[in-house]
């Protein structure tokens, strides 16, 4: 796929093949940084994923929840957004 397409274009070129997809896998990495509130970077070895609640506070799950939820299709269901974030190196 070129890198000039828009999303939109990317995304009808995965349609047309997606009865040939086998599986997606998101790579996460083994140990996920979270900030806190102080700007300190807390290491969190088995987080995976954060739930935003509505009332403002993170729920970390595990990697084994993070899936099951996703495969789940319940936040499909209640059309709750999914993000995939870049997690920052700190140096």
């Amino acid at each position: 796929m070129e890198q000039h397409q828009s999303l939109e274009q990317i995304l009808q070129q995965l349609r047309e093949r997606s009865d040939d997809f086998d599986s997606f896998d998101i790579q996460i990495p083994e140990v996920m940084s979270v900030t806190a509130p102080s700007g300190e970077s807390m290491p969190m070895p088995s987080v995976a994923a954060l739930i935003q609640r509505c009332d403002g506070n993170p729920t970390a799950i595990r990697l084994d929840v993070a899936e099951a939820l996703l495969n789940d299709g319940i936040l499909q269901k209640l059309n709750i957004p999914i993000r995939l974030n870049q997690l920052r190196q700190r140096r």
